[in-house]
């Protein structure tokens, strides 16, 4: 990026937005948008993003309202409803033609598949064809399946660049926009206060 630019991502990620290149939005190629590991606090800057890049496909890789640790305390499941029920209101109000969610351990199953009407609820493991790609999806690394051309994944920081030809993308480390036709990826900073929502420290799970 230039100078420019990288000041515009730097003010994004302090006022708790994202910056989107300009090449990015104006590109005619068909876009994919991977998001995981969602905090609560985060829902306004992502529906602002879906609005401005305009992605075909959305692939949420789990932790729907990650601020909320289902896996740890029940009693969240009503605060959980009501983040996520509007939550998925807006990810089907997107434009975007086709969305994934594979669930976290941080989700109810139930909830999300009651109120998407018409989101795609997928398995951790499962994979899906776009275009000329193969991609793995889950919600941990260790999940994933082989022979991908791109896998998506989030949980933890665990980071692979490469694997026998298999591309890696955390969604906790990074938003990615996948052009199908090129197969370019493009890598989107979380505004920095992402990670204090999420309750990690130190790019370490505190829970």
């Amino acid at each position: 990026m230039t100078f420019a630019e990288n000041v515009k991502c730097l003010i994004s990620q302090v006022i708790g937005q994202f910056y989107i290149p300009h090449h990015l939005v104006r590109s005619q190629e068909t876009k994919l948008l991977h998001i995981s590991d969602t905090p609560t606090t985060l829902y306004p800057a992502l529906s602002n993003l879906w609005a401005v890049l305009q992605p075909e496909i959305i692939v949420h890789t789990g932790d729907l309202a990650d601020d909320i640790k289902l896996e740890l305390n029940d009693d969240e499941l009503v605060n959980y409803r009501r983040a996520v029920v509007p939550f998925l209101s807006s990810l089907e109000s997107s434009g975007a033609r086709t969305i994934y969610i594979v669930p976290g351990n941080h989700d109810n199953e139930r909830i999300i598949r009651s109120h998407a009407s018409r989101a795609q609820i997928v398995s951790e493991g499962s994979t899906i064809q776009v275009g000329q790609y193969l991609l793995g999806l889950a919600h941990r690394f260790k999940r994933l399946p082989a022979g991908t051309s791109y896998n998506l994944y989030g949980h933890n920081f665990r980071t692979t660049r490469s694997d026998n030809g298999t591309i890696y993308l955390n969604g906790i480390h990074r938003i990615h926009v996948l052009l199908i036709e090129s197969g370019k990826v493009f890598a989107l900073p979380y505004p920095w206060a992402t990670n204090t929502d999420r309750k990690m420290v130190a790019g370490i799970r505190s829970i």
